[in-house]
């Protein structure tokens, strides 16, 4: 195996892998559809017996633009700027993530863990429902304007099954820890906080007009009745509005609505805009309702939530970062020790 000395091993791109996080690393794996090994094509890395070839790099960058909704060079090179990356950058995070989905199915080999098809089909089924694809014709519109296949999306699904498996197995989180981690989530980010639960109802962005009828009709209901007029707003549209979002949105435990609505208004996110009340937002025209909140103090703890929803969005936010943190840490642990060298850097 080569090392020149000009490129750096994996070993130290590894270590600075930990910084993309677990979402990151998620993705990027998830990313790998297709992407076997060309004999034909040059070698850009090894470990062990596995060889990462030019061509599964460029596999997985179209793939990448692909999912990033890249069309063109420009877009793409914008793209990996706004995400920090250079041309460099990229190739050894595609490298990298690479490693970790051949390492990551070995390890699983090992250890006798195969894909949960159960959960696989639940991760379709409720994608299907969440963009209101009800019909066969829709799924299959869906995925051509995605750019991907049922099977692509399945293969992503169950590597994403392997992957969180042999992680929970080799560095999960004990109950305690669990009970831990949710407690300590609460404490350091939720303490004196408004936390609000929200629907929305999305036009298409040549629908301004109606978007605004919709919020002065709405303005004018009882707030009771708000949440239901929203609702039958929402499945109207879900049936011709593709792609957008509608209906209930669940708890945000973010900042980017809080600070704006409350529980008697209906939403004033781009003051700017000649129709105020409507945000203007990825092309279409979104009305937010909220639907609820709860107020966190300093005392609050996760079991005396008084929602069950709630208790739910905040668990599964906690487990999140914990789980990023200890998928991160293995992750780049596992790469770190299979010692992935770099034997080829193209020249430009």
């Amino acid at each position: 195996m080569l090392r020149p000395s000009s490129v750096p091993s994996l070993r130290t791109l590894a270590r600075r892998g930990a910084c993309l996080g677990a979402g990151a690393l998620l993705c990027a794996s998830l990313a790998l559809t297709g992407c076997s090994a060309d004999s034909s094509s040059p070698t850009a890395a090894t470990f062990g017996s596995n060889v990462i070839t030019e061509q599964q790099i460029s596999d997985y960058t179209d793939q990448a633009r692909v999912d990033a909704g890249c069309d063109d060079d420009k877009a793409w090179e914008e793209y990996l700027a706004a995400n920090g990356y250079t041309q460099t950058t990229w190739r050894e995070e595609a490298i990298r993530s690479l490693a970790t989905r051949t390492l990551v199915e070995e390890r699983a080999a090992e250890l006798g863990i195969t894909a949960d098809q159960a959960t696989v089909d639940r991760s379709i089924q409720q994608l299907r429902d969440s963009q209101h694809l009800q019909t066969d014709e829709d799924w299959k519109a869906y995925l051509e304007r995605k750019g991907t296949t049922e099977e692509q999306l399945r293969d992503k699904y169950a590597f994403a099954s392997v992957q969180q498996q042999v992680i929970s197995k080799e560095a999960g989180l004990d109950s305690k820890q669990t009970e831990e981690a949710v407690d300590q989530y609460v404490k350091q980010n939720l303490g004196d906080r408004v936390i609000r639960k929200f629907s929305v109802v999305s036009f298409p962005s040549d629908q301004k007009k109606q978007a605004a009828a919709f919020l002065a009709e709405c303005k004018k209901l009882d707030p009771s009745k708000r949440a239901e007029r929203f609702q039958q707003k929402a499945d109207e549209l879900a049936k011709t509005a593709k792609d957008l979002p509608q209906g209930d949105l669940g708890w945000n435990l973010g900042y980017n609505l809080e600070g704006i609505l409350n529980m008697d208004t209906v939403l004033t996110i781009h003051p700017n805009d000649p129709y105020p009340d409507v945000a203007s937002n990825d092309g279409s025209y979104q009305i937010y309702l909220c639907t609820g909140e709860y107020v966190f103090t300093k005392d609050s703890r996760y079991q005396n939530l008084p929602d069950d929803s709630l208790r739910e969005t905040v668990r599964t936010a906690a487990l999140a970062t914990s789980w990023s943190t200890v998928a991160s840490t293995y992750l780049a642990q596992l790469v770190d020790s299979a010692n992935v060298q770099v034997v080829k850097t193209p020249s430009k």
